[in-house]
C-alpha cells in the first residue's frame, strides 16, 4: 500500500471526471477510459467507459487521509465480465490538476495485481 509520508489532499469528487494517465498495460484501460465520480458524504460511485470498455461502475469510499478505496466490475468489449479492487490516493499535479495514483487487484477471471494512475479533465 502506499506510503503514509506523502502528501495527502481531500476532495469531494461529485461531478469530477477523470481519464487514463499511465502504467496502463496492453488491457481493457487506457488513455480513452473516462471515469465520472459522484459522490454522497464519503460515499462515491464510478462510471467509468472506454475503447475496450462498454460500461463498468465502482462503489467505494473516502478513507482517512484523502485516500479512495472502491470496488469495481465492467463489461469489456468482447463481452468479458471483470471485477477488483483499488486504493487510490490523491495528488495534485504541477499544472493544478488532480490525478489518482492507483493500486488495483482484480479478481475475476484473472487474478492480477497492478499501479496506474488517471488525471482530473477540467470542463
Amino acid at each position: 500500500m502506499f506510503l503514509s509520508f506523502y502528501k495527502t489532499y481531500m476532495i469531494n469528487y461529485h461531478k469530477k471526471k477523470f481519464r487514463g494517465y499511465e502504467n496502463y498495460d496492453d488491457g481493457d484501460f487506457d488513455q480513452s477510459v473516462i471515469f465520472e465520480f459522484d459522490q454522497k458524504e464519503d460515499v462515491v460511485k464510478i462510471r467509468f467507459i472506454g475503447d475496450n470498455i462498454t460500461l463498468g461502475i465502482g462503489i467505494g469510499k473516502v478513507v482517512k487521509n484523502g485516500f479512495l478505496t472502491y470496488t469495481y466490475q465492467y463489461i469489456s468489449k468482447n463481452l468479458n465480465l471483470n471485477c477488483g479492487i483499488c486504493m487510490c490516493r490523491l495528488n495534485l499535479t504541477e499544472n493544478g490538476l488532480y490525478k489518482l495514483d492507483e493500486e488495483w487487484e482484480t479478481f475475476f477471471p484473472l487474478k492480477q495485481k497492478g499501479n496506474s494512475s488517471i488525471i482530473e479533465i477540467l470542463k
